[in-house]
């Protein structure tokens, strides 16, 4: 559908939406009723900006539609629970203005009303904003905030979710023995909840931060008891690749090529491996290649390399291609090929 046609056939939806309402009444309705109709009338353009099949600037301008019918709206009751659905809807297709925008006053309007619940989640959307802008101090004092509101609230779940979103931030910035004690603690609230999809994310995570603390016994530990709660729980088994990899990892780390290679090669032998998740594939690919050379496999470049190119660029995964790039010069370096290192 053509975006300059969308107007023309929003305004037809909307009189037809009307012309219904009111063809099945022998009153005229009333002044509640009549002030009712943009309130139904935001949620009805929330609703279709999730349409997935709309492009993002079709998204975009039900979105702004409904925040244009807000505003003039102010003084309704909705208006909290709008402009949270508002928020983050604009977080989904990435406008970043309007983001802040609408998150600002969505906090003011949550405060103002003592409306805790949803002044948790407008902090944990602009967490989720400056984490993904690299922002990582906002977005860990924003992921505190909500966290401290949750566990006011008694909402267990939510609260070591932003744990885990705290440790992350954490492992990013270096500081693993935070993150360590973070996630401890959001397993431990997990466990109480006996959540089994959040304790394998968790104990995946613990397994990355140790393993960054070149803890690597504990780390497969921790992989393993992630992968007995996977297993336990609905498969997921795009989780499962990249659980396997991060095994083989932990034994590349630590100087055990052979099981190194054995973890890697699972996940390229797993029965459409590449379908599932073709990012975690070609990385693996990519390790499997790295094992290979540091066992001694210095006569023939690895095949696995050019395969893991061809993926992660077909993917546009250039952190992932820009490692590949970075092993394959390491392999011409080794093998005297400083030209082709250099390339």
């Amino acid at each position: 559908m053509s975006l300059h046609l969308l107007p023309y056939r929003i305004i037809l939806f909307s009189c037809f939406l009307l012309i219904g309402s009111y063809s099945c009444q022998e009153n005229p309705p009333t002044n509640a009723a009549i002030n009712n109709i943009p309130v139904d009338s935001v949620t009805i353009w929330i609703n279709k900006s999730k349409d997935q099949s709309l492009t993002r600037e079709e998204k975009k301008f039900f979105l702004d539609k409904a925040n244009t019918l807000l505003l003039e709206n102010e003084s309704d009751s909705t208006m909290p629970k709008n402009l949270g659905r508002l928020s983050l809807g604009y977080l989904r297709i990435n406008d970043d203005g309007k983001f802040k925008e609408v998150n600002d006053q969505l906090i003011l309007l949550t405060i103002a009303k003592s409306d805790s619940t949803r002044l948790a989640n407008a902090y944990w959307d602009r967490g989720l904003f400056y984490e993904r802008n690299s922002v990582m101090d906002s977005a860990f004092i924003s992921y505190v905030k909500a966290h401290n509101i949750f566990i006011d609230l008694d909402h267990k779940k939510n609260a070591a979710k932003l744990l885990r979103n705290m440790a992350v931030i954490q492992n990013n910035v270096r500081d693993y023995v935070q993150g360590e004690i973070n996630l401890v603690k959001a397993i431990a609230l997990f466990k109480e909840l006996d959540d089994s999809k959040n304790l394998y994310k968790s104990y995946n995570s613990l397994g990355i931060t140790v393993s960054n603390l070149k803890n690597y016994e504990e780390a497969l530990e921790y992989y393993n008891e992630a992968l007995a709660f996977l297993n336990a729980s609905d498969p997921d088994e795009k989780f499962r690749l990249r659980l396997i990899n991060n095994m083989g990892m932990a034994h590349l780390d630590n100087g055990e090529l052979e099981k190194a290679g054995e973890y890697f090669s699972q996940v390229i032998n797993l029965k459409h491996a590449y379908s599932i998740d073709p990012a975690t594939y070609g990385r693996d690919l990519t390790n499997l290649g790295i094992t290979k050379v540091k066992q001694g496999g210095v006569n023939e470049k690895p095949i696995e390399y050019e395969k893991a190119i061809f993926v992660l660029d077909a993917n546009e995964d250039y952190a992932g291609l820009s490692k590949t790039l970075f092993a394959l010069a390491e392999y011409y370096t080794l093998t005297g090929d400083s030209t082709k290192a250099i390339e």
